[in-house]
């Protein structure tokens, strides 16, 4: 449920029109550039470049790792998924968050920690990928790394994207606007696709070494086709997101995204594979109970009469009070979902908001969703809608 948040909320902030010709990183990422403040250096053989591999998949929404849910919480939790309707808080952080649409200065850097947390995986991999005869691995870092700077684009609008990818996180840096960095993303991406694209071609001896590091290290798409597919996928949510600033390389660049192919599955982490390592959302709910099912989604929810609501939210948890000790709804009556807007208290046994609906513990073990099929196809219809591209508007939909 988290992938369709990234399509509706903070959409304004892509408002962007694109010029230059961009930067290919996997050419300008080798061993041999200095880097700057951080600790990125290269991966040093084929145990761990692979490695770094799978770190950069777990690292892309925060799973695999016992401080990830702090970090998703950070990163979408309490904003994002909050403004969007998704989900909502149900404490104030010790009153640093008296309201769900308060933000709290010192949490800013959660979208920013977890783009470098990528980076920090998916660069030394990049920069070594020729030297390793491993192009098809940096190529796929380089789509992890493109996926997350768009991320990050998303919530912070303009980045310090040329001074970012060296390694140079303290000041000073250069902030670039949106337009070059949409640029930029899109030359890598289609450098990245073309790496793979090319991959049948290669002798059977590499192919065989790129599939077993897939088969061990791979948790997100299996095989270099879905790859491939995932670095168009996002070149055509790029490009619908552009398509009300120029609209004309909008079109171009989404039929060019169409015709390289799209993802036919979900790309998606599954949450088991990593040693039965739990959702994030999990975490937040369940032990923590620092967020519920938002108001807003209760009710598109209902209204559509969506059939698996109850295999994601459960019911509340115990009686439900207004301000004057009135019960208002009894114990396990129905999924209740917070609104946005709301005055936050501490997390205690006064705490009303905590007994509202969160997340039922089979959803612990769901799928983390980077890229869901229903948005290749929403955004396909939508191409569609616009510029008559990319299929039947009513089938997509």
């Amino acid at each position: 449920m988290k992938t369709t948040v990234y399509l509706s909320a903070f959409v304004f902030a892509a408002a962007i029109s694109l010029i230059g010709c961009g930067d290919p990183l996997l050419d300008d990422l080798n061993s041999n550039i200095e880097v700057g403040s951080g600790d990125l250096s290269i991966a040093e053989n084929y145990e761990q470049a692979a490695g770094m591999f799978l770190t950069a998949q777990q690292k892309m929404h925060d799973v695999g790792a016992s401080n990830g849910a702090h970090v998703y919480q950070v990163q979408f939790n309490i904003h994002i998924d909050n403004y969007s309707g998704y989900m909502a808080g149900t404490q104030n952080f010790s009153g640093n968050l008296p309201s769900t649409y308060r933000y709290f200065a010192q949490y800013c850097d959660g979208p920013k920690a977890s783009f470098f947390n990528v980076a920090q995986a998916a660069l030394p991999v990049m920069r070594s990928a020729a030297d390793l005869n491993l192009r098809e691995i940096g190529a796929m870092c380089n789509i992890m790394y493109c996926f997350s700077a768009l991320e990050l684009s998303d919530v912070y609008g303009p980045f310090p994207w040329t001074d970012y990818k060296n390694d140079v996180q303290e000041p000073p840096v250069t902030y670039e606007p949106m337009d070059q960095i949409y640029d930029s993303l899109f030359v890598n991406l289609k450098d990245a696709g073309k790496i793979l694209k090319e991959f049948t071609s290669t002798s059977e001896e590499h192919q065989d070494t790129i599939n077993q590091i897939l088969a061990q290290y791979d948790k997100i798409c299996g095989d270099v086709k879905t790859w491939e597919q995932f670095s168009n996928s996002i070149r055509l949510r790029m490009a619908m997101r552009m398509s009300n600033v120029n609209p004309d390389r909008a079109k171009t660049e989404a039929q060019s995204a169409i015709d390289d192919g799209l993802i036919e599955k979900s790309i998606e982490y599954n949450t088991m594979v990593n040693n039965g390592t739990n959702h994030p959302l999990a975490f937040i709910s369940i032990l923590w109970n620092d967020t519920r099912i938002n108001a807003s989604l209760e009710n598109i929810m209902k209204r559509l009469k969506v059939p698996f609501m109850d295999k994601i939210f459960e019911k509340n948890s115990d009686a439900i009070r207004d301000e004057n000790g009135e019960t208002t709804w009894q114990a396990q009556q129905d999924i209740v979902g917070v609104r946005t807007g709301i005055q936050l208290t501490p997390r205690d046994d006064n705490n009303q908001y905590t007994k509202f609906s969160g997340v039922t513990s089979a959803f612990a073990n769901f799928p983390l969703a980077i890229f869901k099929l229903s948005e290749r196809y929403f955004l396909q219809a939508e191409a569609a809608l616009r510029w008559n591209i990319g299929g039947s508007v009513n089938t997509n939909y």
